[in-house]
């Protein structure tokens, strides 16, 4: 502490009057100037002891002594002493500084409960301390509101060089953590000013004094851990690993205190500065809110967003933490390769750790946190290592979690999780389960205008510090950027040539001096460089047709490839991995014998997909399928810009697993004319697509789809299609 910061006015005054005093008596009065000589003392060596300490009065005080015995004229800043205990076991303070230099007891009146094992683990090691605070008017009583622990001599420091010493920084923490609902955990390196206990003399000391704070299991695990660390019967290695163990534990607050969320108007008001459209999202988020703010409790299922890459779910993930007030948690399960590095590794072996949920734990520093699981599709377990996901099982029931590290069930009823996926069909079903299932759709183009004018665009020009009217692009060079370069389902290639776009006009700025910039499309494409390829288009030969699918919001079209020859019947997959695909594939294959009348049974029939389909129960194969057998048998191409919509059943009838068509429209609609489809899905038309051009044929069965496949085949010249 400063001296300048300390408020020791009213005594440095009280001082000045006795000196006044003291030159106004006679010369001859020698007992009186005596007396006014030992209370100027008295002050000045009140002044060396406790002047350089912070002194604040009034409530909460820490406790109340009793100092009638010590006959004050004046009022005093503290007293210096060690605690004791009288024959009755009762805390009392042995003043050991006082003016008549010699030891006196000084009862304690009344004591904070919060208090009392600090100060029994402070008498037990015999600290000197000083208690600092406020007499009361008929000076009998001194209000402690300042505990310090006094620096000890040389010579203790070297007698106690091999036992652990508090100092007085750590006790002022302790009061800090005791007397305060914040947290005085300290560990994560992003938080300055916070820090982490870590030698075994601090973690016992932490234990010993804020033991209530921790929940009965750890309390037990703790104090064995202790015993087994004093017992001399362990290794180095071992020591290590009981003190990182107890690190991890007692590091942590596992108190839980509910989420301070805000009214559900302002939750709605930062939702929709952050996000564009994400109806069903912003929807669920404010379900959360206004549940916890009436039953301060936080919802049993965590959330799933599923969805494309770049289309905002860890972003959605952060602005849950930011309303709801937690401090957030990563896991990412793509790096995740068996169940230890989620739960740790057992100390048996010597480079043992804690494991990735334990360790978010500790970083965080408190266990009510928002838990991002980020990936959970991409776990992937080795052989005989079982599924990385089963460990999240009873961590999403709040069952707590046990650490193999630690051994021991850690508290998980205070975290709220936020897992993201691409493929929901990689999760198992018990995972599944738990959470409450988000779909986000890929972008159309229209929702990544908005969010490119309003959101990407005026952020990066704001870390620059330019303004909208110095940089610009025309119509054409906007249709080039949507329709040519930001393809994918989600906003992050278009942030990348948000930036590129701004970062070219400010190389403009510094060189050519340049106040006002408008792209046209030649520019724009000098800046981005070439147009970047996805995929390589396909010729068109008897057996490939062409479909498509959602899953997880994201719109996929793929090709259907078949080829008939020669054989005993048998029908094989390439790229179809769901068991439910290759029914669906069989029945189609049933489909088009029984309507063209083919004998197939001499003839090995092989489809295949252009890239790897998902595991999906929904039928979107038999349409293509059908088309692509006829096509092979008949040794007829299709036209590259129809698709087959649907799947069919033995009979040739078509359905859709759909509930709306406006997706395949916003996806499609450039790349393909003609739309083949079950009967009534223009009715599944919700939005108005006016630059669309593509012609939507309904027809009830696949009979009626192929006759009508054919007569346009044969009203084509020259197999052009």
């Amino acid at each position: 502490m400063r001296k300048d910061e300390i408020d020791t006015e009213d005594f440095n005054m009280m001082l000045k009057d006795i000196e006044e005093r003291l030159s106004r008596m006679e010369e001859g009065n020698e007992e009186l100037q005596a007396s006014e000589h030992e209370y100027k003392s008295e002050f000045e060596r009140q002044l060396s002891l406790f002047g350089n300490y912070q002194f604040s009065s009034g409530p909460p005080y820490y406790l109340k002594l009793d100092i009638s015995d010590m006959h004050l004229r004046e009022r005093i800043l503290g007293v210096r002493g060690q605690l004791s205990r009288n024959e009755d076991s009762t805390l009392t303070f042995w003043d050991k500084e006082n003016r008549s230099s010699k030891a006196m007891n000084l009862p304690i009146l009344e004591v904070d409960s919060r208090l009392l094992p600090l100060l029994n683990y402070l008498q037990e090691d015999a600290y000197p301390v000083d208690f600092i605070g406020e007499c009361d008017d008929d000076l009998h009583m001194l209000s402690v509101y300042s505990i310090h622990i006094v620096p000890e001599r040389k010579r203790a420091q070297q007698i106690s060089a091999f036992k652990f010493r508090m100092k007085d920084e750590l006790l002022q923490h302790f009061l800090k953590y005791l007397f305060s609902t914040e947290s005085m955990y300290p560990v994560s390196s992003r938080d300055e000013g916070r820090r982490a206990f870590t030698s075994f003399g601090e973690l016992k000391a932490l234990f010993t004094i804020c033991r209530s704070k921790y929940p009965p299991n750890l309390q037990s695990w703790a104090e064995n851990q202790i015993k087994l660390y004093e017992s001399g019967i362990f290794s180095s290695t071992d020591k290590q690993h009981i003190v990182l163990a107890l690190s991890y534990i007692l590091n942590v607050d596992w108190s839980l205190t509910q989420p301070d969320v805000p009214e559900l108007t302002e939750v709605r008001r930062i939702l929709d500065d952050e996000f564009y459209g994400l109806d069903a999202v912003k929807q669920r988020i404010l379900e959360i809110a206004a549940q916890i703010r009436v039953t301060h409790k936080l919802p049993k299922w965590g959330i799933l967003l599923c969805g494309p890459a770049g289309v905002g779910k860890t972003s959605i993930s952060n602005s849950i933490a930011r309303i709801l007030h937690m401090k957030k948690g990563y896991v990412e399960f793509s790096v995740v390769r068996d169940d230890e590095s989620l739960s740790g590794t057992s100390r048996i072996y010597g480079n043992a750790q804690p494991g990735m949920i334990l360790n978010q734990i500790y970083e965080q520093g408190t266990a009510t946190l928002l838990m991002h699981l980020g990936e959970i599709d991409k776990a992937t377990g080795g052989k005989d290592r079982g599924n990385p996901l089963d460990v999240l099982l009873p961590l999403l029931d709040g069952m707590g979690f046990t650490d193999n590290f630690i051994g021991a069930t850690i508290p998980t009823t205070g975290m709220f999780f936020v897992a993201t996926c691409n493929d929901i069909a990689a999760i198992s079903s018990p995972v599944l389960d738990r959470f409450y299932i988000i779909e986000i759709p890929q972008y159309s183009r229209k929702e990544k205008e908005v969010i490119f004018d309003r959101y990407l665009f005026p952020k990066f020009l704001q870390q620059v510090g330019a303004s909208k009217a110095e940089i610009s692009l025309d119509t054409e060079a906007r249709d080039t950027l949507f329709t040519q370069y930001a393809t994918a389902p989600g906003v992050r290639d278009l942030e990348k040539y948000a930036e590129k776009i701004i970062s070219n006009y400010m190389l403009l700025k510094e060189l050519k001096s340049v106040k006002r910039h408008v792209y046209n499309a030649r520019q724009l494409r000098a800046v981005l460089g070439p147009v970047p390829s996805y995929s390589s288009p396909f010729a068109m030969f008897p057996g490939i047709a062409h479909g498509a699918y959602i899953h997880n919001g994201h719109l996929q079209a793929f090709q259907i490839q078949t080829i008939v020859r020669p054989g005993n019947g048998r029908i094989s997959f390439t790229n179809i991995p769901s068991p439910y695909q290759e029914d669906y594939c069989r029945i189609a294959y049933e489909c088009v014998c029984k309507l063209t009348r083919y004998n197939l049974t001499d003839y090995d029939v092989i489809i295949s997909a252009s890239h790897p389909l998902p595991l999906d129960r929904a039928n979107y194969l038999g349409c293509a399928v059908c088309a692509a057998l006829i096509s092979a048998i008949q040794a007829t191409p299709l036209s590259a810009s129809e698709i087959f919509l649907g799947g069919c059943d033995l009979f040739g009838n078509i359905r859709l697993d759909e509930i709306s068509l406006d997706p395949y429209l916003r996806s499609l609609s450039g790349q393909y004319q003609t739309l083949y489809g079950p009967i009534g899905i223009s009715e599944l038309l919700y939005e108005r697509h006016q630059d669309c051009h593509m012609n939507i044929i309904e027809t009830p069965n696949i009979a009626i789809l192929l006759e009508l496949v054919a007569s346009r085949n044969e009203g084509m010249r020259g197999g052009q299609f």
